[in-house]
């Protein structure tokens, strides 16, 4: 647990450099909610380009910087470093706690 209430656990380690703010992380995840019900998905054969410095969410940068290339990681997020009290108008509701089944696939 981190001192900002994110939960983590690596699951399988990789054995990449660690992620910094400077890096461009190349994602795949299954993003759920408390419920059980998925709200994302994004496959390895479309994996995501997140800017770390940039994403909208605090909580998946704070946690992209835990981790190092190849790590498969489930992340909790609470909804104050997550989508808040707007959620993100689409999937994912107002005060939402996110949990993200993350593999950190590749920095640049």
């Amino acid at each position: 647990k981190t001192n900002t209430g994110i939960r983590y656990g690596i699951y399988k380690k990789g054995t990449g450099t660690f992620a910094n703010r400077n890096h461009v992380a190349i994602v795949s995840y299954k993003l759920s909610l408390l419920n059980g019900n998925t709200a994302y998905i994004v496959n390895d054969s479309t994996p995501e380009h997140i800017v770390i410095s940039k994403t909208e969410i605090r909580g998946l940068e704070e946690a992209l910087l835990l981790l190092r290339e190849g790590d498969h990681a489930i992340i909790i997020i609470p909804s104050v470093l997550g989508y808040g009290l707007l959620g993100d108008e689409k999937r994912i509701p107002s005060r939402a706690t996110l949990i993200y089944d993350l593999k950190l696939l590749s920095l640049y």
